[in-house]
């Protein structure tokens, strides 16, 4: 799997399509294109995120139940 872009490196290319929006040099419909790629990007960082606190949550309970068996 490609290595994922961080928030800040989303949100700077944002920044630079936005400026060549409003100077007339890229198309709005190129932003708007660029806006939701860069939604489903974050929905994946999210949710890769919260695959991973899961499976944090799980090995530190089975951790937990050997250290401290009920």
């Amino acid at each position: 799997m490609p290595e994922l872009m961080t928030t800040d490196e989303v949100a700077a290319y944002l920044g630079v399509v936005f400026k060549q929006v409003i100077t007339h040099r890229t198309e709005p419909a190129i932003a708007t294109a660029a806006a939701a790629v860069a939604r489903a990007m974050i929905a994946v960082a999210e949710s890769a995120a919260i695959e991973q606190l899961q499976r944090d949550v799980e090995e530190l309970k089975r951790a937990g139940s050997k250290r401290w068996p009920a």
